[in-house]
């Protein structure tokens, strides 16, 4: 969630996921859409990282300059950003049922030959019911564990019933 001030000069404050804290910096690009404008996507950068997280939503605030400010776009309205990061690491959008975490870390589990296979994860951004996690060892097309995933352990017997 977004608040927008300051209709002269318009800030917009952004909450990030505590997973993506280490990796936001000023000078950072961030694309913006707004529900009350369709079709309206805009550019900011991250002028400003609070050094803190909020203590209930372990989110970390951060505060962007818009470029090109349109008209419509006013103070108070909800606006949605997505934040682009260059990486070499396949990312991939899930269901967040077939996020499992355990000691710490994040995990999914894949199929193969009828056993669960383990595998680590990283979470990159989280929108409810999907996420997307981003690991070396994943590929696009691979089976991923959504119903009883937090049940499973690797080396488990599974039975596919539906993909």
């Amino acid at each position: 969630m977004l608040s927008l001030v300051d209709r002269e000069d318009l800030d917009v404050f952004l909450e990030i996921p505590e997973e993506l804290s280490g990796q936001i910096a000023p000078g950072l690009t961030v694309m913006l859409t707004a529900r009350a404008l369709p079709g309206w996507q805009g550019q900011a950068t991250i002028d400003g990282v609070i050094p803190t997280a909020n203590e209930t939503s372990r989110r970390q605030r951060v505060r962007l300059q818009i470029e090109n400010t349109p008209a419509g776009l006013l103070p108070g309205m909800s606006v949605q950003g997505t934040l682009e990061r260059a990486s070499d690491t396949p990312s991939f959008v899930i269901s967040r049922d077939a996020l499992v975490q355990q000691e710490g870390e994040w995990i999914v589990f894949t199929v193969a030959d009828g056993q669960a296979n383990e595998i680590a994860v990283e979470l990159v951004a989280d929108t409810g019911e999907a996420v997307a996690i981003a690991s070396e060892q994943l590929r696009s097309g691979q089976s991923v564990v959504v119903r009883g995933a937090s049940a499973l352990r690797a080396g488990a017997a599974v039975q596919v019933i539906d993909q």
